[in-house]
């Protein structure tokens, strides 16, 4: 049996007392119930898959206690952690960072004038 990548999962077997040969007819049966068997294993695999991503939507639906100030996020445990390390604990997101425009501006000015006089410069 192949799973739908074309995995092996494994082998029907079955078992008589005495040997027979299978007619073609016998043999597209067993084939059928071969199929049926590894749609049962890949919906079962789906279905856990699913299962483990409603408990991570649950949880980012809840009310998440965040602080104010610095956006730390508090578990469970009563412990802080920020926002990102949150979220990589509950999901397989990945974080790039970078500051928007509205920010380098208030933060940044002077970065945000150079960026202005390159742009300017600029074709």
């Amino acid at each position: 049996m192949l799973s739908p990548e074309a995995l092996p999962l494994g082998t029907l077997c079955v078992i008589d007392h005495e040997p027979r040969e299978l007619s073609a007819a016998q043999i597209r049966a067993l084939e059928g119930i071969a199929r049926q068997v590894v749609t049962q294993l890949e919906l079962r695999r789906v279905s856990a898959r699913l299962a483990v991503a409603l408990e991570k939507i649950n949880l980012i639906e809840e009310l998440i206690p965040i602080c104010s100030y610095c956006k730390a996020i508090r578990n469970d445990e009563g412990y802080w952690s920020s926002v990102e390390a949150f979220i990589k604990q509950h999901s397989d997101v990945a974080f790039t960072h970078g500051v928007c425009e509205s920010c380098i501006e208030k933060h940044f000015p002077e970065v945000a004038e150079a960026m202005r006089k390159q742009d300017a410069c600029s074709p």
